[in-house]
């Protein structure tokens, strides 16, 4: 029931953790653009994959770890909000500790 994502400590069960935070680059998506869903989920994927490749060391589908991406709304791009988040998880299962540090 909650809406937002809450933080845990890496030690407690948790079902996402985050391996990078990053803002769209005016490269992929100019400044001023409007609010396009589907232009701003493949830039945040992307971005996503390759941090995943660069962090853990394998490609994202090579592993068992599945990619979960928060972006911006079309009312924060309105303000201005560029920021993204790639979070980590695997399916139907908790991570305990720093599942992107292992390398798995």
């Amino acid at each position: 029931g909650l809406d937002e994502l809450q933080p845990v400590d890496c030690g407690e069960p948790h079902d996402l953790q985050r391996f990078a935070v990053a803002e769209i680059g005016t490269d992929a998506i100019a400044d001023g653009a409007p609010f396009d869903a589907d232009a701003i989920a493949g830039v945040t994927a992307a971005g996503c994959r390759a941090e995943f490749e660069r962090f853990v060391g394998v490609d994202a589908d090579a592993s068992e770890f599945a990619i979960a991406v928060t972006r911006p709304s079309a009312e924060t791009w309105a303000d201005g909000d560029r920021r993204f988040q790639c979070l980590l998880g695997v399916e139907d299962a908790w991570l305990v500790g720093d599942a992107a540090g292992s390398g798995q």
